[in-house]
């Protein structure tokens, strides 16, 4: 007898499991469908509910569809865009002139540019009036040579 007691007993808990379960398994699947299809609301606090206020703050993020998106309208750029761009227009104009010999800079560059050539020049008529100086010297001191050995 005490074993059937046992049993019974552990049958009861076992259907008392699977009954909980079962309401369980229900309950989720009822949140889950309110929350599919929006019968589900926020609960508003206070009076939150008795007084409709929108932030003019708070923008509300509205997806575009593919189609919806014209690509023919100028893109309005923002302040940082447009200085970044008028900075390279300006660096190309300069380097544009720069490179025309227009700005301080390349005048300066120029003028360093022709004081290094003419000191070349100039090192190298000494360097070539060295060595000829030195091919006479070295003919002078053959002749002298081939005259003493007679």
């Amino acid at each position: 007898m005490t074993r059937r007691r046992r049993s019974h007993r552990h049958q009861d808990q076992k259907t008392a499991t699977t009954k909980t379960q079962m309401y369980r398994h229900t309950v989720s699947v009822i949140r889950l469908l309110c929350y599919q299809t929006h019968i589900h609301k926020r609960r508003r606090a206070g009076v939150e509910g008795l007084i409709e206020i929108e932030n003019p703050n708070r923008a509300a993020q509205k997806s575009k569809k593919v189609t919806q998106i014209e690509l023919d309208e100028p893109k309005q750029l923002s302040r940082r865009e447009r200085e970044e761009i008028e900075k390279q227009k300006a660096k190309e104009r300069y380097m544009k002139m720069h490179l025309a010999g227009k700005t301080d800079q390349a005048k300066a560059d120029l003028a360093r540019l022709a004081i290094i050539k003419k000191q070349r020049e100039d090192a190298a008529k000494k360097k070539e009036a060295e060595k000829k100086a030195k091919d006479a010297a070295a003919t002078a001191a053959r002749g002298i040579n081939s005259l003493s050995m007679k």
